[in-house]
């Protein structure tokens, strides 16, 4: 992810996801350790998606964040993803980080499925969506198995990211790759995802 208003570049990982109930009310659930640094900073921060044991466990994260020189966490967030969340100084008393609750919405920026190429995802699976939709299992069923065999023989062809040399599984986003469709759309606002956004 890049901040281009501080000329920042912080370096991420992903948490393991599961999904579960696809066809009735879809929930996803995260777990485990993700580590994110910004050479710039000096800083890197922990995230730990607990794996859901008990109804107390689901939607637990704990994040602490570091400088180069300091063993402490300078800051602690801890509390649920998708409710509040809260930080802590070292010497401080926790105060609300984020609520999930009280968040504006915002609407989702995409492109129309008629610009999208073919295997974009929502032009790819508008298909077995709609059959959802529609409650019609079987023809989901069979057109989620047609998709699933073309990409299995379809060879590794990335268009945003390069293999890293000696690193398996591991793909890095080339910066002057980035989607000039994506960049003419309006009210986009930070850096995200590799893609270099602008100000509203």
């Amino acid at each position: 992810m890049w901040l281009d208003d501080y000329g920042e570049e912080y370096k991420m990982m992903f948490p393991t996801n599961r999904a579960k109930k696809v066809l009735s009310r879809p929930q996803v659930d995260f777990y485990g350790f993700v580590k994110i640094d910004c050479k710039k900073t000096g800083t890197n921060s922990i995230i730990h998606f607990h794996k859901p044991s008990s109804s107390t466990d689901r939607f637990k994260v704990v994040a602490h964040m570091f400088t180069e020189e300091k063993t402490k966490p300078l800051y602690t967030v801890k509390g649920k993803w998708n409710g509040l969340l809260t930080v802590e100084k070292q010497d401080g008393d926790p105060m609300t980080f984020f609520s999930a609750r009280e968040a504006e919405v915002e609407p989702k920026i995409m492109y129309p499925v008629s610009q999208q190429s073919f295997y974009e995802s929502r032009r790819l699976w508008r298909d077995t969506v709609r059959a959802l939709v529609e409650k019609n299992y079987e023809l989901a069923e069979r057109l989620n198995k047609e998709v699933g065999k073309e990409h299995e023989e379809m060879p590794l062809d990335t268009k945003y990211f390069k293999k890293v040399s000696g690193r398996r599984g591991i793909l890095q986003y080339e910066l002057q790759n980035q989607d000039k469709r994506f960049r003419q759309m309006p009210g986009v606002v930070g850096n995200m995802g590799g893609l270099k956004l602008r100000k509203k």
